[in-house]
């Protein structure tokens, strides 16, 4: 045996220049670690031991689980001796081993974690004895706490050990479980999305995806994970887009689109925060080339007059999807919508054209932009500065390379930083209306506006792009029928194409808003 001080002693025969000296001692302890002949035991006082036999398997992976201090790095390492050693793993090892994971998850705040580890012990209850009341002591706090279980099924990278707490959360919460539904669709990942859906399907709760697929489908790139799995499910069958007041080429062109504005924050984003980005551009090009693009082509030959041409505007635009898709989308409108491609009878407008100038600025709501600004400030000083924070626990744990919590960190961080860059050049080109300034004579913003569609009285709100909800009957001026109401005056007749028909509009009266109407503003950026 030797002392660190005695190591030092034998190697050295002159003085190491201060400068360099802890990176030399740091050199030499990874030596003698990786030495088989060698058992290094000890933090700072630390003993060296020659041995007679070199150190085997068990022995290695047992004095690194020692030397471990986080629960994460001791799963980690317990999951590497299992896969390497197999039925050879050693009993006493395992033994250890478990006891200190009991130990240590008994202590642990990570929610994740601690239900890995009582996965991980269960399953070596045919080889170690375990205290059954002790394990269930440690999950029974995480399993009967809605939040923490949500915390912990969040936290679960293996889809394997997501299932297996998932049903462990159905019988333990039950209804409780569905004050979680919007959480988990929206946080995802797809893995988790799916067993929400398998349990809705049981429970007979599907309207919470039609609930979802509303609030998010006029602006995707709010909740981009959500809507790409929306969107493949839908795009499964006609009906079911249809029963959600849309058509499959309609998620086709917001698929395209949403590519576009994906591949543009990736641009602004740094290299190793955008993977997460390009991982939905990837699911996206998945879904539209399905069947070598039979399934693509099936679908746009559900295409009418409109979508066409709303089709042809985005992938005339489109400068990052595929050749492939664009040269199937572009060849089919260019076949069967020729009038598309010229440019004859453009959606939404009367024949003399638009009434007024549109809005160059961003026009909103002076509650819509403080919550805007709000916002943005809680990504600033709330949001992103807590993902740094993630990011150096992560990195704490170990090698960068295998550590899926610093990976999940630095992917989040380009999220957020997407996010910011895009909210802050949103709200930099926006203007506030007051409620006094709204439009009184001509359609404009914060106007109610009563129409005769084709002789069936509509009344409807123009507001801004932050503002659409057209399940409310509130459009943006931006939309096909807010551009073409935009300037006009009570008694105006004009024709207005709605899908593959014309449709008389005339507006009966125009009066400006009281007040501003309430809504939610969804945290994200808004198209």
């Amino acid at each position: 045996k030797a002392t660190g001080k005695e190591v030092k002693e034998l190697l050295l025969n002159a003085p190491v220049p201060e400068k360099s000296w802890q990176k030399w001692w740091t050199a030499v302890n990874k030596k003698l670690r990786m030495d088989p002949y060698i058992e290094v035991v000890g933090t700072s006082m630390k003993t060296y031991t020659l041995r007679e036999e070199p150190e085997g398997p068990d022995e290695e992976f047992s004095r690194r689980f020692r030397a471990i201090r986080t629960l994460r790095g001791k799963l980690d390492t317990i999951n590497q001796y299992l896969d390497q050693q197999g039925d050879k793993a050693s009993e006493a090892t395992l033994q250890a081993m478990a006891d200190d994971l009991v130990s240590k998850a008994s202590n642990s705040k990570a929610e994740n974690e601690i239900v890995e580890a009582f996965f991980v012990i269960s399953a070596l209850s045919d080889k170690v004895k375990v205290n059954e009341d002790q394990l269930t002591r440690i999950i029974a706090p995480i399993l009967v706490d809605l939040d923490r279980s949500v915390n912990a099924l969040e936290g679960l990278k293996s889809v394997q050990l997501q299932t297996r707490w998932f049903e462990m959360m159905e019988q333990s919460l039950k209804n409780e479980l569905a004050n979680a539904y919007e959480r988990l669709m929206i946080d995802g990942p797809d893995s988790i999305r799916d067993l929400v859906a398998k349990h809705v399907h049981e429970t007979h709760e599907e309207d919470v995806f039609s609930r979802l697929f509303k609030k998010y489908r006029h602006n995707p790139r709010e909740q981009a994970g959500l809507f790409i799995w929306c969107a493949k499910r839908l795009l499964a069958e006609r009906e079911l887009a249809e029963a959600e007041g849309t058509t499959r080429p309609t998620i086709v062109d917001q698929l395209i689109g949403l590519h576009e504005v994906l591949g543009y924050q990736t641009k602004t984003s740094k290299k190793e925060d955008s993977a997460e980005l390009r991982a939905h551009m990837s699911l996206i090009r998945q879904i539209l080339k399905r069947g070598n693009l039979r399934v693509l082509r099936e679908i746009l030959t559900e295409t009418d007059t409109s979508s066409a041409r709303s089709l042809w505007r985005t992938i005339e635009t489109a400068n990052i999807i595929e050749d492939r898709i664009r040269k199937e989308v572009h060849g089919y409108i260019i076949a069967h919508f020729p009038d598309v491609v010229s440019g004859g009878g453009d959606e939404g407008e009367a024949a003399e054209g638009p009434a007024a100038p549109m809005p160059t600025r961003l026009l909103c709501l002076e509650s819509t932009l403080r919550r805007q600004k709000e916002r943005l400030k809680k990504l600033k000083e709330v949001e992103i500065p807590k993902n740094t924070e993630e990011i150096e626990t992560a990195r704490q744990h170990g090698d960068l390379k295998e550590n899926a919590e610093y990976h999940a960190a630095k992917e989040k961080q380009g999220v957020l930083h997407a996010l910011t860059a895009q909210l802050t050049q949103e709200i930099a080109n926006a203007s506030a209306i007051p409620v006094g300034d709204f439009a009184e004579d001509q359609v404009g913003y914060g106007s109610l506006v009563e129409i005769a569609q084709d002789g069936r009285p509509r009344s409807i709100t123009i507001l801004g792009p932050w503002e659409s909800d057209p399940d409310r009957q509130i459009l943006s001026y931006e939309s096909p029928l807010g551009k073409v109401l935009w300037g006009r005056e009570v008694g105006d007749r004009f024709l207005f194409q709605a899908g593959e028909a014309n449709s008389e509009i005339e507006i009966l009266s125009l009066s400006p808003l009281k007040e501003a109407p309430s809504y939610e503003v969804a945290e994200g950026i808004n198209a």
